[in-house]
């Protein structure tokens, strides 16, 4: 192909036109899809590039300053609230104790398939 650039490359692109979304929830929004697609079609390569990005943004401090699983849980409630709107204050307060790192990133995954709060509950509820 005469244009084709590596997937680093495109990626890189891609996460400066999300980070020129003003709204910030839907910017960390995006940013959390964006890094699970990387990660199901490149593994760590997609992760890394997406870590080396944000670790010079806003949304990067936030995350350092939020710390790691506050910033997945963060993520994780973003992601629902567009999906559905609310969330039943027992689905927030489990999302929110949630400490366990591999759990966490299990949700955000799931939560792309998720259509219904039923499915939501069984997730959360059934984690361990």
């Amino acid at each position: 192909m005469k244009h084709s650039i590596s997937f680093s490359e495109a990626l890189r692109k891609v996460m400066l036109l999300i980070e020129n979304i003003k709204d910030k929830e839907e910017r960390l929004a995006y940013l959390t899809v964006i890094t699970e697609i990387a990660s199901r079609f490149t593994g760590n390569k997609g992760i890394d590039v997406v870590k080396e990005y944000l670790m010079d943004t806003e949304v990067g401090v936030r995350i350092k300053d939020e710390g790691f699983k506050e910033g997945m849980q963060n993520s994780l409630l973003i992601i629902l609230l567009h999906k559905f709107n609310s969330l039943p204050d027992h689905i927030n307060r489990v999302i929110t104790k949630q400490q366990d790192e591999s759990i966490l990133m299990e949700w955000i995954r799931n939560a792309l398939g998720i259509n219904t709060i039923d499915e939501l509950e069984e997730m959360v509820f059934n984690a361990e």
